[in-house]
C-alpha cells in the first residue's frame, strides 16, 4: 500500500488530547514533552489553529469529542496510552467525524505508537509528522468495542481487563 502525503498547512483546526494519567508512573516529564509538541505545532501552523486539551479520565472524552466535531478538526493528536487512543478514536468515529489522527506515545506500553514507529522525543516526533505521511490504520470491532492493534479472548482478555483495577 502506497503512503500518501497530505499538506498539513491546509488544516484549519488541530486538537491535541493529552491524558495526564497515561503512563504517569513512568514518565514524570511527559507534560513537558507534550507541551514541546504543542509549541512546535503552534510555531509551524499558527496559534489559532492548534488547541490543547488535557483530560484525566475517559469520561471527559465525550466533551472533548463534542468540541472536535463542532470545530470540524482536521487533525487530532492523541497523547496517551493505547487505551486512550482506542477510546478517543472510537468516540470520534461513533460521532461520524473522520479527522486525520496521530499518536504521541504517552502511555505505559505504547503499542500503537511503536507499530507506527513514533518517537517519544518531541523534536523527532514533530519532524516526522510535519512531513504529512499518511499511513492507513484499520479499526476492528468485537462485542461492540473498537480495537486498533489486538483483541484478546480467554485468559488474555481477563488479564487486560484488570489492568485498571
Amino acid at each position: 500500500m502506497a503512503i500518501q502525503h497530505i499538506d498539513i498547512h491546509k488544516f484549519n483546526k488541530v486538537v491535541i488530547i493529552y491524558n495526564r494519567n497515561s503512563g504517569k508512573q513512568l514518565f514524570a516529564s511527559m507534560f513537558a514533552r507534550i507541551n514541546e509538541v504543542y509549541r512546535c505545532l503552534k510555531q509551524v501552523l499558527g496559534t489559532r489553529v492548534v488547541d490543547f486539551v488535557a483530560i484525566e479520565r475517559f469520561a471527559e472524552l465525550d466533551g472533548v469529542v463534542d468540541y472536535i466535531v463542532e470545530e470540524k478538526a482536521d487533525w487530532v493528536i492523541i497523547a496517551g496510552g493505547d487505551g486512550t487512543i482506542r477510546a478517543a478514536i472510537e468516540k470520534i468515529y461513533n460521532r461520524g467525524h473522520r479527522p486525520h489522527i496521530s499518536v504521541f506515545p504517552a502511555g505505559t506500553v505504547n503499542l500503537v505508537a511503536k507499530e507506527l514507529n513514533m518517537s517519544i522525543e518531541p523534536y523527532r516526533w514533530c519532524r516526522k509528522v510535519l512531513k504529512g505521511a499518511e499511513i492507513p490504520v484499520y479499526m476492528g470491532r468485537a462485542n461492540g468495542n473498537a480495537f486498533i492493534t489486538v483483541a484478546g479472548i480467554g485468559f488474555d482478555s481477563l488479564v487486560v481487563g484488570r489492568v485498571n483495577e
